[in-house]
C-alpha cells in the first residue's frame, strides 16, 4: 500500500516554500503514518509525571517523524464543527461576492499577515489550474485578545507597520458578508482559542528543547502577527493536470503550524494532508532527501477523532533547534479520480513570534555545535516581498532557495552549488569582518608584528573592513568625545549654526539633516538625501585626507608625521575643542599600527609612503543619527557608498552600535543593489572599526578592497554618534602617483582632485552645481561615476 513517486518540476507561491524537485504524482494509495498523540489535558492539568510524558513525546516525535497529533485540546464544545460549517457556507458563495473581500490594491506586497488590523478578514485564492478551476482558496481571519498600544514602536516603526495596522486604516478588512451572519463571532472565537493553545505549545516547545519555560513565550509578547487561515479545496469535477495540486509539496516557513481539518473518516478520497517520509526507517524528510539519495514515499497523516489537531514545526523552529526539531515536507494531494468529495476544509494557524525576534541555534555557543543557519530574524524570514531597507533582498531570495536547493526555474540544484544553505554561509563566512587584537603593531616581535599584519590585510582583502581592539585609545578618551558630540548635536539649532560655514557640505564645520547624500558617490542621484547630522573639523593645518581638502582654508601646518604638538583648529566648537584634540592624539597610534600593517603584508616602503601618504590625517567627523521615524522609509542614515581616502577610522556609539552594513557580494560599485548581500558590521566593546578607501584601494591595485557600505536609518528613539577619523590619509599635496611597486593596475592620479571630486559628490547640490538637468544627463554622469570606481 506505499506509494510510489516520480518527480517534476514545480512553481513557487507566497505563503509557503515548495520543494523544487518534489511535486510528486499518487499513482497508488498512500498508507497511514504513525503519528504520535500528545493530550494537551495531561500536558495542562496533569501529575508532573503525565506532563513530563507529554514532553518526551512531543521532543522525540519532531526529532523523527516531524508531525505530531494534539488531542483534548480544551476547545469549547463544538467550536471547531461550528468554525467549518459556517466556512462552508462562505466558500460556497458566488465568486464574485467572495471577490469582494480579497485584499484591495495598494496592499503592501508582503507574503505574510495580510490582515494588519487587529480584528477582520481578507478572502485570496490561493491555486488554480490550467481551466482556472480553483484548487485551493484561503479566508483569513483575525480576533486578537490582545491590547495594541499604538502609540508603541513596535508597531509605529517602518516595519512595524508592514504587519499591523488600526481599523480605522484598513475598514475593508473588518467588513463581514451579511450572508453568513454568524462568520464573524464563530471564527472571531475560534481565533481566541487558538491563541490560547499556540501559548500552551508555546510552553511545551520550550520544555521539550530543555530551555526556560517562558522561552518562546518572551518572543510572542505583542498582538500576533499570524491570522486563522481557513482552507477550503473545492470538489473536482476535471482532474487537474499532473504536476499540479490542492497544495504542492512544501514545508512552513512558521514557528509551529495548527491543522484541523474536515477530512476524518474520508481519507479514502486521498485528498488530505500527507507527509514525506524515508521508506527505510519512516522518518520524515526536509528537501535534501533526493539528493541524500534517500529513498521515500508519501504517508497520509490521520486526524484523530474528536476535537484535534495536527502540529507540525516551521523553518523558525528549526533554525533555532539547529536542525533537531525537524520541519518536514508535507502537501495536500488532489482526490483519487471518480471519488466524490464534498469539499475538504482546513483551519490552520502558522504562528510565529513577533517579528523583531532574532533567530539563531538556541544551543551552539553552549555544546560547541555549529550553526546549520545563519542568523536572521522573524520579519526578514517572513516578510518577503517588502522593500524595506533594513531586509537583504538577496539573503531573502537565498532563504527561498536555500533549503530546497531549487533555482528560479524550478530545477533541483547539486549539494555545493550557490543555492546550498551551506554553501551561502560558508562564503559569508569566508567573508566575515575579522575581530582582531592588533596591539603587536605596536609593541610585539617581529614575527607576531609580521602576522597580525598579514591578519588584517586579509581582512581588508575579503571584505575591506575588521574589527580591531588593542588599539591603544585610552576607553575615556572616546566616551568623553562622544558624551561632549551628544552635548553639541542636542543643543538648539541656532547655536549648532553658528558653525555652520554657510558653503554647504564639503567646506567644513557643522551640517544639518539634509546637506549629505552618500549614495551619490556611487552615481545614485534618486535616493532622498541622508538622515544624518555632522560636523567636521580636525587639528589646524591639515595636509592630508579628506578633511584638509574642506579646511584647506588654514594658514597653519601640521606635521603628520608628528602631531602632538598640534592643536585643533580655532573654529571647533568650544564644546568638543579639548576632548577632539585628545582623542586626535591618541588616535595617532592607530594610524601608525596600520601604516605598518601596510608596509608588512604588502612590502610598501618608506619612500612611498612618504610620497603619497601620511600616517595620520589628523581630521575629525562626528556623526550623528537622530531617530528617523519622521522620515520616509526610503531614507538612510548614510546611503549606499565606498569612502575616498585611505583608511576610515570608525568608533560606535555603544548605546545604539548596530547600523553599520557591507556589501560583501563582490558586484562592485557597477553592480545591481538588487545582487547586493548585505552583513552587519560586528559591535565590540572599546573596539575601532577600519575600513578602506577608494583611493588607497587605487594605489594597492584594489588588492585592499574598498567595499560599499551603508549605515541604515536610526528607527529606535535613542539617537546615535559615529566619531569617525583616519589613517593612512593620502597627501592632498603629493605627486599624481598610480600605485604600490607591482600592485599599480590604474593610470597616475593626485590625491587633491581625487578627493575633491569625491567631496562635491557627497553634496545634495552635486547635480545642478554640474549643470545636470535631464534624465539622459544624469543617467551619463551616473555612469561615469561608477565606472570611475570599480
Amino acid at each position: 500500500d506505499a506509494c510510489e513517486v516520480s518527480f517534476l518540476p514545480s512553481v513557487t507561491t507566497v505563503g509557503m516554500r515548495w520543494i523544487a524537485s518534489s511535486i510528486i504524482f499518487q499513482v497508488c494509495f498512500a498508507k497511514f503514518a504513525d503519528i504520535q498523540h500528545v493530550s494537551i489535558a495531561k500536558f495542562a492539568n496533569g501529575s508532573p509525571k503525565e506532563q513530563e510524558e507529554q514532553v518526551k513525546k512531543l521532543r522525540t516525535a519532531f526529532e523523527t517523524k516531524g508531525m505530531v497529533a494534539l488531542v483534548d485540546v480544551g476547545f469549547p464544545e463544538g467550536l471547531i464543527n461550528k468554525t467549518m460549517h459556517s466556512s462552508r457556507r462562505f466558500f460556497a458563495l458566488p465568486a464574485h461576492t467572495k471577490e469582494q473581500y480579497k485584499e484591495p490594491s495598494g496592499y503592501p506586497p508582503r507574503s505574510y499577515g495580510a490582515i494588519t488590523s487587529p480584528e477582520g478578514k481578507i478572502y485570496k485564492t490561493q491555486q488554480r489550474d490550467d481551466s482556472g478551476n480553483i484548487l485551493n482558496e484561503w479566508l483569513l481571519v483575525k480576533n486578537t485578545s490582545v491590547a495594541i498600544d499604538w502609540n508603541e514602536p513596535y508597531y509605529t516603526s517602518d516595519e512595524g507597520r508592514e504587519f499591523y495596522s488600526s481599523v480605522s486604516k484598513h475598514p475593508e478588512q473588518s467588513q463581514w458578508p451579511s450572508e453568513v451572519p454568524e462568520l464573524r463571532q464563530v471564527t472571531g472565537a475560534f481565533y481566541q482559542a487558538m491563541e490560547k493553545l499556540a501559548d500552551t505549545m508555546h510552553e511545551l516547545f520550550a520544555l521539550a528543547l530543555g530551555i526556560s519555560k517562558d522561552f518562546f513565550k518572551s518572543k510572542a509578547k505583542h498582538a500576533p502577527l499570524w491570522p486563522v487561515t481557513i482552507a477550503h479545496y473545492p470538489p473536482q469535477d476535471t482532474p487537474p493536470a499532473e504536476d499540479q495540486e490542492r497544495i504542492q509539496p512544501h514545508w512552513d516557513r512558521t514557528l509551529f503550524s495548527l491543522i484541523t481539518t474536515s477530512d476524518y473518516g474520508d481519507e479514502d478520497s486521498e485528498g488530505g494532508l500527507q507527509i514525506l517520509v524515508d521508506k527505510d526507517t519512516g522518518d520524515g524528510v526536509d528537501g535534501r532527501a533526493e539528493l541524500e539519495g534517500r529513498s521515500t514515499e508519501w504517508q497520509k497523516v490521520r486526524r484523530p477523532a474528536g476535537e484535534s489537531f495536527i502540529i507540525n514545526v516551521g523553518e523558525v523552529m528549526s533554525r533555532w533547534s539547529n536542525g533537531r526539531l525537524k520541519h518536514v515536507v508535507h502537501r495536500v494531494p488532489n482526490p483519487k479520480p471518480g471519488h466524490r468529495d464534498p469539499g475538504r476544509i482546513s483551519l490552520m494557524a502558522f504562528v510565529v513570534p513577533d517579528y523583531d525576534t532574532v533567530v539563531e541555534c538556541l544551543h551552539c555557543k553552549e555544546d560547541g555545535s555549529v550553526p546549520l543557519y545563519e542568523k536572521t530574524w522573524v520579519g526578514e524570514m517572513m516578510n518577503w516581498g517588502s522593500k524595506l531597507p533594513i531586509y537583504n533582498q538577496t539573503k531573502m531570495e537565498m532563504m527561498r532557495m536555500a533549503q530546497g536547493l531549487y533555482t528560479k526555474k524550478g530545477h533541483q540544484t547539486k549539494l555545493g552549488e550557490p543555492t546550498d544553505v551551506k554553501s551561502i554561509e560558508q562564503m559569508m563566512s569566508t567573508k566575515s569582518i575579522p575581530v582582531l587584537d592588533i596591539s603587536a603593531l605596536h609593541n610585539g616581535t617581529k614575527d607576531k608584528q609580521s602576522f597580525i599584519a598579514r591578519r588584517l590585510s586579509e581582512g581588508f582583502e575579503q571584505t575591506g573592513f575588521a574589527v580591531v581592539t588593542g588599539h591603544g585609545i585610552a576607553p575615556e578618551l572616546i566616551s568623553n568625545l562622544r558624551n561632549k558630540a551628544y552635548e553639541f548635536f542636542r543643543s538648539p539649532l541656532e547655536e549648532k549654526s553658528k558653525f555652520d560655514k554657510g558653503k554647504g557640505y564639503g567646506f567644513g564645520g557643522y551640517n544639518s539633516v539634509g546637506h549629505e547624500n552618500g549614495a551619490q558617490l556611487l552615481g545614485d542621484f534618486s535616493r532622498p538625501n541622508d538622515v544624518v547630522e555632522s560636523l567636521h573639523t580636525g587639528l589646524a593645518g591639515l595636509q592630508s585626507g579628506v578633511e584638509a581638502i574642506q579646511l584647506k582654508d588654514s594658514a597653519d601646518h601640521c606635521s603628520a608625521k608628528d602631531i602632538s604638538g598640534c592643536e585643533m583648529e580655532e573654529n571647533a566648537p568650544p564644546v568638543v575643542a579639548r576632548q577632539a584634540q585628545s582623542f586626535l592624539h591618541a588616535a595617532e597610534r592607530v594610524a601608525k599600527m596600520t601604516s605598518k600593517a601596510l608596509q608588512l603584508a604588502l612590502n610598501v616602503s618608506d619612500e612611498e609612503m612618504d610620497l603619497v601618504l601620511d600616517p595620520s590625517g589628523g581630521g575629525l567627523r562626528l556623526a550623528y543619527y537622530p531617530s528617523s521615524k519622521a522620515y520616509g522609509e526610503n531614507s538612510m542614515g548614510y546611503g549606499s557608498h565606498i569612502d575616498s581616502g585611505g583608511v576610515t577610522v570608525i568608533s560606535l556609539d555603544p548605546a545604539n552600535p548596530h547600523g553599520l552594513q557591507v556589501d560583501i557580494s563582490g558586484v562592485g560599485t557597477t553592480g545591481n543593489d538588487k545582487d547586493r548581500i548585505w552583513v552587519d558590521v560586528p559591535f565590540v566593546p572599546n573596539s575601532l572599526v577600519l575600513n578602506v578607501g577608494a583611493l588607497l584601494s587605487r594605489w594597492t591595485g584594489h588588492t585592499w578592497k574598498a567595499s560599499i557600505h551603508r549605515v541604515l536609518p536610526n528607527r529606535k528613539i535613542h539617537e546615535r554618534v559615529s566619531l569617525i577619523t583616519g589613517a593612512l590619509s593620502p597627501k592632498v599635496d603629493g605627486p599624481a602617483f598610480a600605485g604600490f611597486k607591482n600592485l599599480a593596475t590604474h593610470e597616475a592620479v593626485r590625491a587633491e582632485d581625487s578627493l575633491a571630486t569625491r567631496v562635491a559628490l557627497h553634496r545634495p547640490e552635486y547635480a545642478g552645481e554640474k549643470g545636470l538637468e535631464t534624465e539622459k544627463s544624469i543617467e551619463e554622469e551616473s555612469k561615469r561615476i561608477r565606472q570611475l570606481q570599480i
